[in-house]
């Protein structure tokens, strides 16, 4: 299979060295180009190529420079996130860094509006900023201080299993009574951050508060005895919750491995216990009809699952999840002819990254789908 990998990455950086952006976002343009070719070539360097990387790097510069939108899937704090990450590879120098994104008042102030209107979500609203300034390392505690504050109040809304309401980036309005569980967009990626701010010394206390009601809501509604998936994608009054597919943005591999995680900073038997049980339900799902997975990105598709497995793999050292991330790499190279969408979230970069990942073993990019263990 190495060789297999091998000749499809190949492919792969062919393809995308040769893409003329029209978009610079880190999940759907250049930035997300960017991340995959650095990483392909720290696994294969080539001088003449890092030449060229270099100027598209220059050019996302001047694009971030001038950019309009903030959001972390769209906008500067993606861009952002890609600029931290060149610093922390050091491709990009701390000087150039810090003209970049030396001041991030704009970003701060725009999180905790979107917090105060409800919009957490994490590709769309104030977490995905937040996780990227979290990662930059240069806000103050009165910013984070002002963040769990309004996180905490919203978790208040819901009782005693606290859950922040979903909320609707059409109306721009909370849906009080429906709770979104995924990672891309739902309360795991709120545990998630909450666990990145404990493990950073940041606001202990309440970052605490919060990973302990949202660990303590999900366990609520977990169904690990019965149906096809342990999580529904949402939880909604009066609704009768649906099984979620198998993929990083919705459904058990997220919520499973993000639990599990979080049960093991702080010391969770019953979050870890109930974590791997997840995951190890989802190695048994296979079929087209038990997994809904059709396409071989990133986000919903194949090479998402295979990656999920890996961390997986990663946090137990469990041999049934080396055989699971095997089988869903070989569909991932059956699948990634089918598809010429070069963005990081649904298409080839993101393919890209997880197949560079199965030869190097460097996961150090995954912090940008929020699966980094601190």
């Amino acid at each position: 299979m190495e060789t297999e990998i091998n000749l499809w990455l190949d492919q792969l950086a062919d393809d995308l060295f040769c893409v003329d952006d029209r978009d610079s976002s880190l999940m759907d343009g250049r930035a997300g180009r960017i991340l995959f070719l650095v990483n392909y070539l720290k696994h294969k360097p080539t001088p003449l190529r890092w030449a060229y990387l270099n100027e598209s790097i220059q050019a996302l510069a001047e694009t971030a420079m001038n950019a309009s939108r903030g959001d972390y899937s769209n906008g500067l704090s993606g861009m952002n996130w890609l600029f931290t990450y060149l610093r922390n590879q050091e491709v990009l120098t701390a000087s150039d860094w810090e003209i970049l994104c030396g001041d991030n008042k704009r970003l701060e102030d725009l999180s905790l509006d979107m917090l105060s209107d409800g919009n957490y979500d994490y590709f769309y609203g104030a977490l995905g900023i937040s996780w990227y300034l979290l990662y930059a390392g240069n806000s103050s505690g009165s910013y984070y201080e002002g963040i769990f504050s309004l996180l905490n109040r919203l978790m208040l809304q819901q009782g005693p299993l606290a859950a922040i309401p979903a909320f609707d980036q059409d109306t721009y309005q909370p849906i009080p009574d429906k709770v979104d569980l995924g990672l891309s967009h739902g309360i795991s990626s709120v545990l998630k951050y909450g666990m990145q701010c404990y493990a950073k010394g940041i606001c202990l206390a309440e970052a605490a508060s919060l990973v302990n009601g949202c660990v303590q809501y999900l366990m609520a509604h977990a169904r690990p005895d019965g149906g096809l998936s342990c999580f529904p994608n949402f939880i909604e009054r009066g609704g009768v919750p649906s099984d979620s597919r198998l993929a990083w943005c919705y459904g058990d591999l997220g919520i499973g491995y993000t639990l599990f995680e979080a049960g093991r900073l702080f010391n969770n038997k019953e979050a870890i216990q109930l974590g791997n049980k997840v995951l190890l339900h989802c190695t048994y799902r296979k079929t087209l009809s038990q997994t809904r997975v059709e396409d071989p990105g990133f986000c919903h598709g194949s090479a998402g699952v295979a990656y999920m497995f890996h961390k997986a793999w990663l946090a137990t050292q469990s041999d049934i999840f080396v055989e699971a991330r095997n089988d869903w790499v070989e569909r991932t190279l059956q699948m990634t002819p089918f598809t010429d969408n070069p963005s990081l979230l649904m298409g080839l970069s993101g393919i890209g990254l997880v197949l560079t990942s199965m030869l190097s073993g460097d996961t150090s990019w995954d912090g940008c789908f929020m699966l980094n263990v601190y």
